[in-house]
């Protein structure tokens, strides 16, 4: 089962080695100190099947109505992304 994923997210280098070793698609737009990078697409986000968020900052989720959403901390998504996207693709409670 391939699943699609948007992430917005800090830890995207383990994200996306978890990801790979789930069978998971994934898309990760990354916004730090400087300028956005690799941001979602209108079409990205249609074709996502979830959104994950882990951001230090404010999110404004409008990007995103319709879509499940999902969102947790940095620190949860570094210590452990695994167990954090299977939890999401599970529909497991993970806030």
């Amino acid at each position: 089962m391939s699943n699609r994923c948007c992430t917005y997210i800090y830890g995207s280098r383990s994200t996306r080695k978890c990801c790979k070793k789930l069978n998971v698609e994934i898309k990760v737009e990354t916004q730090g100190a400087g300028a956005p990078e690799n941001v979602l697409t209108e079409d990205d986000i249609q074709s996502a099947d979830l959104v994950l968020i882990a951001a230090a900052k404010v999110v404004d989720f409008s990007r995103f109505e319709g879509k499940k959403l999902i969102e947790v901390s940095i620190e949860q998504t570094v210590r452990d992304a695994e167990s954090v996207l299977k939890d999401a693709i599970n529909n497991k409670d993970i806030s």
